[in-house]
Order: structure tokens, then sequence, then C-alpha cells
């Protein structure tokens, strides 16, 4: 049985890689919180290699940053657009509740990650 081939698959580009990278940071602050996860971690759960990894992010730090930019890229469009709904005030949380439904199922990692990170902070 052969091991699976580590880094850029066939075809992938640099931010493919960069994004699975990013995508896995999440996934492994959200379940093994931020002081827990390691570079290495986050590598392994990417596909990549540690040293692959540092050609994209110098640091933990720096990647967690990313990580947090990507959440916000993903969630707060999504959240301002069913804020800015017609209705009532009422009607608007309502939509913004069931956006934030939405993107829990469609981003399970994120509202953990979300948790992790201002644990970390509050620290």
């Amino acid at each position: 049985m052969s091991t699976p081939q580590l880094g850029r698959p066939v075809g992938a580009d640099g931010g493919q890689t960069r994004q699975r990278i990013i995508a896995a940071t999440i996934a492994c602050v959200a379940e093994l919180g931020y002081a827990r996860t390691t570079i290495r971690q986050i590598a392994r759960t990417a596909g990549v290699t540690s040293a692959n990894l540092y050609n994209y992010f110098p640091n933990k730090a720096e990647l967690v940053a990313a990580a947090i930019a990507a959440r916000a890229e993903i969630a707060l469009p999504r959240l301002r657009r069913a804020a800015q709904r017609p209705g009532t005030v009422v009607d608007r949380i309502e939509a913004v509740l069931d956006e934030s439904g939405d993107l829990m199922r469609e981003h399970p990692d994120l509202a953990t990650f979300e948790w992790a990170i201002r644990a970390q902070n509050a620290v």
C-alpha cells in the first residue's frame, strides 16, 4: 500500500493549497483549541508537509490571522445581506438567525473556531 502524496495535488494552484491550509486551521482550532493546535497537526490535516505550510505562512499567529480573516469573508457578507432584508426589525433579526443556522450547517467548524479564538483572547 502506498502512502498518500503530501503537498499540492496535480493541477492545484497555490491559492487552492492556501485555502486548504486555512480550512485545516479552522478545523484543528475548532477541535483542539488554539493552544493545543500545532503547525504539524494543521499540515497533516491539510495534506501538506510542515515545510510546505511555511511557504504560505511564516508562523502560527499569521496562519490563525488568515483563518480569522477567512471566517469574516465567509460569514459577514451573508449576515449583512440578511440584516438588510426588507421588513421589521424582528424580521431582519429572524433573517440573521436563519442565515447563522445555514452558515453553521455549511461550515460546522466555524462557530467552534470562533469560540476557541475568543476564549484564547480572553485569557
